[in-house]
C-alpha cells in the first residue's frame, strides 16, 4: 500500500511547475461535468470546498469546465453551488480510505469514527471503518480521540466542532495526527484509475516501533 502512495506522489511531482501546484488545473472534464450536473439554472457550482465558479457547458449540458472562481465569504463554505455558513470544509464525496500500515485512524472527516487497519488474507491491509457509540443511560456522544485510541471525545450536542487532521489547503501539507506524534499524514491530490483529480486528502500513516513523527524534518525519530 506504502508503494501505491509513493506513486501518487511521483504522479504528483511530474505536474509541479515552478515550485507551485495549481489545484484547481487538475479539475478533470469528467469531474467538471459531474459537477455542474446540479449547477441550477445560474449555473454556479463548488470547484472546491470553499470556492465557488461558474459552469460553462455545450448545449447539451457535457464538455463542461468550470471558471471564475471566487472564495465563499467569511465563515461560509461550498456546498451544491451554494456559500453556506459552516467552518468544517470537508469534500462531498471523500475518498476511499487507504491503509498504510497496521492500527488505528481517525476519519479525517467525522471525528465520530475511526478505520482499523489490519492484515486481509495475511498480506493486504483492508480499512474497517468503526462509528463510536453513545451512553446509552444518559444519550452523551462520544468522539474518537486519536491520542488514546478510544473514542473518549464527550462531543457537544453530539455534533463534530473540530477535526483531527486540518483540512488540506496545499499538496505535501504534513503533520501530527490529532495530538498523537506516532501517527502522521500527508495532503495528496486523489487519483482514480490513472487520472489526479483535484480532490485534496490527508493520507495518514505510522512511525514504526514507538518512534515520533518530527514535524521539522518530515521523519520518523
Amino acid at each position: 500500500m506504502k508503494s501505491s502512495i509513493l506513486a501518487i506522489v511521483v504522479a504528483m511531482l511530474t505536474t509541479v511547475a515552478d515550485g507551485y501546484l495549481d489545484y484547481r488545473g487538475l479539475l478533470s472534464r469528467a469531474e467538471a461535468n459531474e459537477t455542474c450536473q446540479d449547477a441550477g439554472r445560474l449555473g454556479l457550482a463548488c470547484s472546491s470546498c470553499n470556492e465557488i465558479g461558474r459552469c460553462l457547458c455545450n448545449s447539451d449540458g457535457r464538455n463542461c469546465t468550470i471558471t471564475g472562481y471566487q472564495p465563499c465569504p467569511a465563515g461560509r463554505i461550498c456546498k451544491q453551488g451554494r456559500c453556506v455558513v459552516g467552518s468544517i470544509c470537508t469534500p462531498e464525496k471523500p475518498p476511499e480510505f487507504l491503509c498504510s500500515s497496521p492500527g488505528m485512524f481517525p476519519d479525517p472527516y467525522d471525528c465520530k469514527a475511526y478505520y482499523f487497519c489490519a492484515p486481509c488474507d495475511g498480506t493486504v491491509l483492508k480499512a474497517v471503518r468503526v462509528a463510536c457509540g453513545e451512553d446509552l443511560a444518559t444519550g452523551t456522544k462520544y468522539g474518537y480521540n486519536p491520542a488514546t485510541y478510544v473514542c473518549s471525545n464527550r462531543l457537544t450536542n453530539g455534533e463534530c466542532t473540530t477535526l483531527p487532521i486540518p483540512v488540506c489547503k496545499r499538496p505535501f501539507e504534513m503533520g501530527v495526527v490529532g495530538g498523537n506524534s506516532n501517527l502522521y499524514y500527508t495532503c495528496l491530490n486523489v487519483t482514480v484509475g490513472n487520472q489526479m483529480t483535484s480532490t485534496l486528502y490527508p493520507y495518514q500513516d505510522a512511525c514504526e516501533l514507538g518512534r515520533r513523527y518530527n514535524v521539522a524534518t518530515g521523519t520518523c525519530a
